[in-house]
């Protein structure tokens, strides 16, 4: 019987770890060309700063920048969040599947569902974010041109 528990555990962890590379790894990607953009914009906002006197154009950039910032360093957090989640799942469901006592064991395995929960909503949240660095890189890249135009 306890065969079928470490079975169970073991495609229940296999199942958690494949949609957890099947959600990070573009999250990863997309987080590595976020911080090549902000490092692009960095560049082009130096050359920018001898040719346009518009504050106003200078203002929205650095806001824009900001968030952006802003948004990175909480995916970061998010990141430590996520592997933190997973690690705890993980345990619990070993723990789940060592447990004799079947209320105890329930109350893992409850445990680990809402462990996995909170995990997918960080990577909802991880996903929004970088759809928004994305928006503000093309607001940026606009305001950036107008610049380009003074």
């Amino acid at each position: 019987m306890q065969y079928w528990f470490l079975r169970t555990r073991q495609s229940i962890l296999e199942e958690a770890e494949a949609h957890h590379s099947e959600v990070t790894g573009p999250l990863h990607g997309e987080l590595a060309q976020i911080k090549d953009g902000m490092n692009d914009a960095s560049t082009a906002r130096s050359r920018l700063f001898d040719t346009c006197e518009d504050e106003s154009l200078w203002q929205q950039l650095r806001e824009l920048s900001r968030e952006g910032q802003r948004l990175v360093q909480e995916n970061q957090g998010l990141q430590s969040r996520l592997a933190y989640l997973q690690s705890r799942a993980e345990q619990q469901a070993a723990k789940a599947d060592e447990e004799s006592n079947a209320v105890t064991k329930a109350s893992r395995q409850q445990m680990v569902r809402e462990l996995l929960k909170e995990a997918d909503e960080v990577r909802r949240t991880m996903k929004a974010n970088s759809v928004q660095c994305q928006e503000l890189a093309k607001r940026s890249e606009r305001i950036e041109q107008q610049m380009r135009e003074w």
